[in-house]
């Protein structure tokens, strides 16, 4: 139901100031799985509602919160591995298995807006830098600066290391304008091999089509990351 509502959740806003750097998904002993003291999706969806979004639970509640204008219409959420593909079944762009990742020379880009579905995860673009690497947004585990497993939604980067610019531009944003988070959880720097690898029939990228009826008044599919940022949060 809170992937169908506008607007951030009180029960996240509560959920996340309860918790501190050492939060943890996990169980405390893997071995032993405690559903009853752990926020790992034992029934193979967050049932866990309160406690955040998943990865297709926050495209979901991104393209709700884009499209809709009242609580409780039908809503977007489904598994990550296809969600690129069901959009594309909408009718509201193209989705695509020829991929590669972008390295600043081989002419591959990931553009503003495109959704990429890997096995098991789901996440959105924000424009590939000059140099090959990518600025995006998700929700994903990633480790604390006490290196519990933690994480959530968060700007990250796909790149080869901390000096690409998809992180330093992933880095100024998340530390001016979500500083409590910054100081739990440093950028997550994602592996290309793993962001534009998948196998089977569902996985794939969606790029959307403004011949559909869908708009883009300020041009951001052709715009750098940079641009994207800074309109985002202006």
């Amino acid at each position: 139901m809170q992937t169908r509502t506008l607007g951030v959740s009180p029960d996240w806003v509560k959920f996340y100031e309860a918790q501190g750097e050492n939060y943890t998904y996990k169980d405390a002993d893997e071995a032993k799985p405690d559903p009853a003291n752990s926020y790992y999706p034992y029934g193979g969806y967050n049932e866990y509602y309160y406690a955040g979004l998943d990865c297709s639970g926050y495209l979901g509640w991104v393209l709700y919160n884009t499209f809709e204008t009242e609580n409780g219409n039908d809503g977007y959420v489904g598994g990550s591995t296809g969600f690129a593909k069901r959009l594309s079944a909408k009718g509201w762009g193209e989705w695509t298995q020829d991929i590669k990742a972008p390295d600043g020379a081989n002419g591959y880009t990931m553009k503003p807006g495109d959704i990429m579905s890997i096995n098991g995860h789901v996440w959105i673009s924000l424009g590939t830098c000059e140099d090959g690497s990518v600025v995006i947004l998700h929700s994903t585990p990633s480790p604390s600066r006490s290196d519990q497993p933690g994480g959530g939604v968060q700007i990250s980067a796909i790149g080869l290391d901390r000096d690409c610019d998809a992180y330093l531009l992933a880095d100024r944003y998340m530390s001016e304008y979500y500083p409590d988070w910054y100081a739990r959880y440093p950028v997550h720097l994602c592996d290309p091999e793993k962001y534009f690898t998948f196998e089977g029939e569902n996985a794939g990228r969606f790029t959307w089509s403004t011949d559909t009826g869908l708009t883009d008044p300020d041009g951001l599919q052709d715009r750098m990351p940079e641009d994207v940022l800074a309109l985002l949060f202006r």
